[in-house]
């Protein structure tokens, strides 16, 4: 058999579609055959084998018995597996910057941050915004990156104080403007909220009070993908 192969990839990069060719010179048989994507920021949604052109003789054939596609799934901070959409998955708060409107008992914004889940306040990792009229905590994450969200995770302070979110607060992801894209309020009291999101693109996330008061928890997770702009 006599032919040239044509390997497309669709892939999530600004949107685009960008195709990758594997052009073999003629060969007389092909046992195995080996093609590596280049670029760790390909997310691919399909591959296709297909023929760029048919012989004169219209004597084209394709013929093999297997099509491996070997992936890999990015772990969360903790090492966990959040089972993430695309089998893609990272907390893009890790590398962000976190601020939030007032700071009470040492209880610094970057707490929410470091990648500790410990909900006790005597462990060091919860973040404290003092009693206040529409107080908030935000998480800016990397500029100059395209950002798609898909889950956001909120671990719970779990020694006391534990209803201070419930009906409280929302979650909010916002765009390079601020404005908010997209949220959900904060109901129940629980260890851990997650929030589902249908790949949103956004600049920051924000945790929102909705009424006067505190509030505290250790950890903020932003799971999704990210390429560069």
């Amino acid at each position: 058999m006599y032919t040239t192969l044509v390997a497309q990839c669709l892939v999530l990069i600004l949107y685009n579609k960008r195709l990758t060719y594997i052009n073999p010179s003629r060969f007389q048989s092909l046992k195995y055959m080996e093609v590596l994507y280049p670029t760790n920021r390909a997310v691919c949604y399909e591959y296709r084998l297909s023929f760029p052109e048919t012989r004169s003789d219209n004597t084209s054939m394709l013929k093999f018995s297997e099509v491996e596609l070997p992936g890999f799934v990015l772990p969360a901070a903790d090492g966990s597996d959040d089972n993430c959409p695309d089998g893609m998955c990272m907390d893009l708060a890790r590398r962000g910057t976190a601020s939030q409107s007032s700071t009470c008992y040492k209880g610094y914004a970057s707490r929410a941050i470091d990648g500790n889940t410990n909900g006790q306040w005597n462990k060091g990792s919860v973040q404290h915004i003092c009693k206040e009229t529409s107080g908030w905590w935000k998480v800016d994450l990397e500029a100059n990156k395209l950002h798609t969200i898909t889950k956001i995770k909120i671990y719970n302070r779990s020694d006391c104080c534990k209803d201070r979110l419930d009906g409280k607060a929302e979650v909010q992801i916002l765009d390079e403007e601020g404005t908010v894209v997209a949220s959900q309020p904060i109901q129940g009291i629980l260890s851990v909220y997650t929030f589902d999101f249908n790949n949103v693109v956004g600049r920051s996330v924000r945790v929102q009070k909705t009424e006067y008061g505190n509030m505290q928890f250790a950890e903020v997770r932003v799971l999704g993908n990210t390429v560069d702009l």
